[in-house]
């Protein structure tokens, strides 16, 4: 990936990084695949979790931290995610049917669901600092080898080729 990006987007994916690998970082009890329904999580920092394909129908995001967090594949249907911070987050393939989204926050770096409008469903937009500010690129990094990434790892990853490194092989 040879995008070359602003100085003040490179910050902000550094900053992710930061927060995504701070003390209470992670998804703490939840994990990929499990099953959460209707369980209170508001107020909790889950930044940077893997919950992809778990089962969160019913479940209380308010004001939670996920940002960097993979919920691709999750069932999030009737999940209250009001307030929640889901910049940087993977949504792909997830369900988000009668969710409450309204007053979470996402940026540029948040993927949806095919055909899915953030919104519509009350969502607000956050934009990243290069979307407002015009300024130098940084020239792309040069290819990387990355060791297998699990966890934290695997934002702090996501985060690097945001910010324009390029990984040639990703393994042990």
């Amino acid at each position: 990936m040879d995008l070359p990006l602003s100085r003040p987007r490179l910050s902000l994916a550094i900053a992710a990084v930061l927060v995504c690998i701070g003390p209470s970082a992670g998804a703490g009890d939840l994990a990929s695949g499990g099953s959460y329904k209707n369980q209170d999580h508001s107020n909790e920092n889950h930044c940077c979790g893997d919950l992809s394909n778990a089962l969160l129908k019913g479940v209380d995001f308010s004001n939670t931290d996920l940002r960097g967090s993979n919920l691709s594949g999750a069932d999030l249907k009737n999940a209250d995610l009001n307030g929640a911070l889901l910049d940087g987050s993977n949504l792909t393939d997830a369900i988000l049917k009668n969710a409450n989204l309204v007053g979470a926050s996402y940026d540029d770096a948040t993927l949806w669901p095919t055909g899915f409008d953030p919104q519509a469903a009350g969502a607000r937009y956050t934009p990243t600092a290069d979307s407002t500010t015009s300024s130098e690129p940084v020239p792309a990094a040069p290819a990387t080898e990355v060791p297998a990434a699990d966890g934290a790892a695997r934002a702090v990853l996501a985060t690097l080729l945001l910010a324009g490194a390029r990984v040639t092989r990703v393994g042990r």
